[in-house]
């Protein structure tokens, strides 16, 4: 899935291009050629060059943080296994919950660096467990970027998930959360339109009166969604839409390091460019 976005965004396309730029002009910086890249651009070459490298450098060794979290039976495991290529291969079970301990996964964005997904345990399985687990994921997040909650789409309680949300959400993470609402194939009334992949008409308007719902729901405890994103991990539906708005949640300035930059970044190419043609 990821492999499938990096090849299609506009965005991957700049970074790489910017990418290629930098690596030329890091080759005249260690060769000792200050001197000659001043004078081909015109401005320091070497301190936007080794800022740059700096953030790029910060977010390979810092790379950002997600971290997943619901109810058991949402289908957190499912959705990082169809998120990424290549698969995550985290166990599920039909039957009882998979995930019994907090996994970690640092995966690879190519150019743009790694990132960091963080799957949790389900709560509500048992109040011992959420007990012991809630006091690991509030510590967790106070040190993440983004959470992403999931939800059920044909689940009609929302309580437990905003009692949950209300005693570990950091306040830093309040306008950074994403929520996904997950299984939206099984909403009714309706069914699945197999052929062309989408919702059914009813569906469709059953998926939209829940994510008023859940937005009222949480508005009610003083938090703003990030981003509300219905999808079906089975169905491969909506999954690129999550993962534009996980990303996107991120800080600017820690993912991509080379995009929060972009405009300086461009500056500095044209006027290289504009030195060349007057010559």
């Amino acid at each position: 899935m990821f492999a499938m976005l990096q090849n299609q965004t506009e965005k991957e396309r700049e970074v790489k291009a910017v990418l290629n730029g930098l690596r030329l002009f890091s080759r005249f910086s260690k060769a000792g050629n200050k001197k000659l890249l001043n004078s081909i651009s015109g401005t320091s070459v070497g301190d936007v060059v080794n800022d740059i490298a700096n953030e790029i450098q910060e977010a390979i060794e810092n790379p950002p943080q997600i971290v997943l979290i619901g109810k058991t039976g949402v289908g957190k495991s499912s959705t990082i296994n169809k998120l990424f290529d290549p698969k995550p291969n985290l166990p599920i079970d039909h039957v009882e919950p998979a995930t019994v301990s907090i996994e970690v996964l640092t995966l690879s964005l190519g150019e743009r660096g790694d990132l960091i997904i963080v799957d949790c345990p389900g709560l509500g399985d048992s109040s011992q467990a959420d007990k012991r687990n809630m006091l690991a994921f509030k510590e967790l997040l106070a040190q993440s970027d983004v959470a992403v909650w999931i939800l059920k789409a044909d689940d009609k309680t929302l309580g437990i998930d905003i009692s949950f949300v209300k005693k570990i959400l950091p306040k830093n993470l309040k306008d950074r959360l994403v929520i996904g609402i997950n299984q939206i194939d099984n909403m009714q009334p309706g069914e699945w339109n197999t052929e062309f992949n989408i919702p059914s008409k009813e569906q469709d308007e059953s998926i939209k009166r829940k994510e008023e719902v859940v937005r009222t729901k949480f508005n009610e405890i003083g938090i703003e969604p990030f981003s509300i994103v219905s999808y079906s991990a089975k169905r491969d539906y909506h999954l690129i839409k999550l993962f534009r708005s996980l990303v996107d949640a991120c800080p600017q300035e820690r993912v991509p390091a080379l995009v929060s930059r972009k405009a300086e970044i461009k500056s500095f190419f044209s006027g290289k460019e504009d030195k060349k043609s007057k010559k």
